[in-house]
C-alpha cells in the first residue's frame, strides 16, 4: 500500500470515525492552526503577548494593536468628521466600516471583542467542515480542505487579528453567506459582513456564481455547473444583502455629507513597490490554493465552458488587480478567498476522489509550512 493510501486509512479509522468524527476533527485543527502559525512564528508570538499586556493596560504601540484606539473613538464621532486631520489612512477608511464601533458601544471591552472574534472563527472553522463534506460526503476530503484553509491569513485571522481590523468578522459571514441556504441568513451575512470592509462587497459576486449555479448539489451525471440556468433563491440573497447595505451607505453619506477616500495612498499603493513585492503579493492570500484555482480554469477550458470562464477570470482579474496596488495586500486579496470554494464545487464534479484527495492533501501542506502574512 503506498504512504498516501495509509494516511488517508489511518485517518479515516482513528480521527474521522463515529458521529464526534467533526468535533475531533475540529480540535486537532484549531490546535494545529495555532502551533504552526503562532509556536512556529516568533513576530506573531510576539504580537500575541503585546496584546494581552494592551488588555491589561501596558501595551507597546510600535508592536500591535493601535487601531483599538480608533474603534473606541469612533463611538463617539461615528463618522469621524470632527477630526480635521487624519493620522493614518486606516482612520479615513473606517469612517463606513462601522461594525467594530458597534461592537465597542455594547462591550467597551477588548478582551471581549476579542474572545467573540475567536469564537466565531471557530464556527468558522466548523461550518468550512461541514460545507465541504456536504459536497462530497468524504471526511477526508472535508479534514484537508479546511486544514489548508486554516493555514491562510483569511483562515487564522480569528486569533492572528489582533489591531482591531475586523477581517475575521468579515471572512467569517462571507463563509456563513456559503454555508447557509435559507435566503433571510444570506442576505444578513452579506449585510453585516459590508459592514466590517466593503471590500467583502465585490468578493461576495464569487458566491452570488456559488448559489446561482446550485454547486453544492451532488448531481455527477449531469454537472449543473455547466447549464447556466435562473437564479436561485440564495444567489438573489446575496444581491440583495448587497443592495440594502449600498442604500444605507449612499443615505449615509449624502445625510452626514461623509466625503470617502478615493485615491490617494488610501486606495493605491506605491506602483514601484507593488511590481517589486509582485510575487509574495500574489501568493499570499490563497498561497497554495492557487492549485486548486489553476485546476479550475483548466476544467473550464478543458470542457469548453467558456461562459462560465468569463464571468470567473474578470473577478479574479479585479480581485488581483486591487491586491497588488493595495498597501495591505494579504488582507486585500484574503477577502477573494470565496473563489476557492467556487473552484473546489467545480472541480470535485470531474474529479475522481482519490484525485481531489491527493490535490487537497498537497495544498494542506504547502499552506501550513507557509506563514500567513498580516500585512
Amino acid at each position: 500500500m503506498l504512504p498516501i493510501n495509509s494516511l488517508h486509512l489511518y485517518l479515516e479509522r482513528t480521527l474521522l470515525t463515529g458521529s464526534a468524527w467533526t468535533v475531533k476533527a475540529l480540535l486537532l485543527l484549531l490546535l494545529g492552526s495555532v502551533f504552526f502559525n503562532v509556536g512556529f512564528d516568533l513576530k506573531h508570538f510576539v504580537y500575541l503577548k503585546n496584546f494581552f499586556a494592551l488588555v491589561n493596560g501596558h501595551p507597546d504601540p510600535k508592536l500591535c494593536c493601535y487601531f483599538w484606539t480608533d474603534v473606541e473613538y469612533q463611538t463617539t464621532d461615528w463618522f469621524m468628521q470632527k477630526l480635521q486631520i487624519w493620522d493614518t489612512v486606516h482612520q479615513a477608511n473606517m469612517r463606513l466600516r462601522l461594525f467594530l464601533p458597534v461592537l465597542w458601544s455594547f462591550f467597551h471591552s477588548i478582551l471581549a471583542i476579542y474572545l467573540l472574534q475567536v469564537a466565531l472563527g471557530i464556527a468558522q472553522m466548523y461550518m468550512i467542515l461541514r460545507l465541504v463534506y456536504r459536497h462530497t460526503q468524504d471526511r477526508l476530503q472535508a479534514f484537508y480542505f479546511t486544514a489548508g484553509f486554516s493555514g491562510l491569513y483569511a483562515g487564522a485571522a480569528y486569533y492572528l487579528d489582533v489591531y482591531a481590523y475586523g477581517d475575521a468578522f468579515g471572512y467569517a459571514f462571507l463563509i456563513a453567506a456559503l454555508f447557509f441556504r435559507r435566503p433571510f441568513f444570506i442576505a444578513s451575512a452579506i449585510f453585516l459582513a459590508a459592514w466590517v470592509d466593503e471590500r467583502t462587497l465585490f468578493n461576495a459576486s464569487y458566491i452570488v456564481l456559488y448559489h446561482w449555479l446550485a454547486l453544492y448539489r451532488p448531481d455527477r451525471e449531469q454537472p449543473i455547473l455547466f447549464r447556466v440556468k435562473k437564479p436561485t433563491p440564495q444567489a438573489l440573497a446575496v444581491i440583495a444583502g448587497g443592495v440594502v447595505y449600498m442604500a444605507v451607505r449612499v443615505y449615509l453619506s449624502k445625510h452626514y455629507h461623509i466625503a470617502m477616500s478615493i485615491g490617494g495612498p488610501s486606495l493605491f499603493f506605491h506602483v514601484r513597490e507593488a511590481i517589486r513585492s509582485f510575487g509574495i503579493r500574489l501568493y499570499s492570500g490563497f498561497e497554495s490554493f492557487w492549485l486548486l484555482i489553476v485546476s479550475m480554469i483548466g476544467t473550464l477550458i478543458y470542457y469548453k465552458k467558456y461562459i462560465l470562464l468569463a464571468m470567473i477570470l474578470p473577478l479574479l482579474a479585479v480581485t488581483t488587480f486591487t491586491m497588488l496596488m493595495a498597501g495591505d495586500f494579504t488582507r486585500t486579496i484574503s477577502y477573494g478567498f470565496p473563489i476557492i470554494f467556487l473552484s473546489f464545487s467545480i472541480c470535485r464534479q470531474v474529479y475522481e476522489n482519490d484525485h481531489m484527495r491527493l490535490l487537497l492533501l498537497s495544498i494542506s501542506l504547502l499552506a501550513t509550512l507557509f506563514f500567513p502574512l498580516i500585512y
